[in-house]
């Protein structure tokens, strides 16, 4: 929770969304979803959560030119290789410029590179929506585990109505990300 001493209040996560973890919001088009994509963001950075928040677009946001490890590196300080899929950690795959990874890859790193940032709540858009089953698995499966392990709140657009039903906090339709709570003098 952070203070806010201009606005006298603290602004905290929706109760919807209140431990770390992987939210699927259900959207019911590729539109809606962006609009909603865009609403989280324009909340978060108008709030005092800028610093603590970050994005994963469904395009590619990595420096397509750098080698992955610097790309992790770009936002933050934190060098902690463990965070990483063991698979990830090595110096083949770390070494690699970034223009040579392909589907889920470029999002683990872009999820990676928020969460070695410190950032405590991460949006992402309907990044699954152009993934496989087995491909989604692995990266809902890595999320959790990674979200939980570090204090992180991930929330994922999705087109998938089956998808977002399924998940371990399915969100129907687009709650406030952030609510105030006033504070008591």
């Amino acid at each position: 929770m952070l203070f806010s001493p201009r606005k006298n209040r603290r602004l905290r996560l929706n109760p919807v969304m209140d431990r770390p973890g992987v939210y699927l919001v259900g959207q019911p088009s590729t539109r809606a979803a962006r609009a909603t994509f865009h609403q989280y963001a324009q909340q978060l950075a108008s709030s005092d959560w800028h610093k603590q928040s970050g994005f994963i677009a469904t395009s590619s946001t990595l420096v397509p030119y750098l080698p992955v490890r610097s790309n992790l590196f770009l936002n933050g300080t934190e060098h902690d290789l463990n965070l990483l899929p063991a698979d990830m950690r090595n110096s083949m795959f770390l070494n690699q410029p970034s223009s040579q990874l392909h589907g889920i890859d470029i999002l683990l790193v872009q999820l990676l590179r928020e969460v070695l940032a410190g950032k405590q709540v991460v949006v992402a858009g309907t990044i699954l929506d152009q993934l496989s089953g087995p491909e989604i698995r692995r990266l809902l499966n890595t999320a959790r585990e990674l979200c939980v392990h570090q204090a992180v709140t991930l929330v994922i657009l999705t087109t998938n109505a089956a998808l977002a039903a399924t998940a371990d906090y399915p969100v129907t339709g687009t709650p406030p990300l952030l609510v105030p709570r006033n504070v008591e003098a």
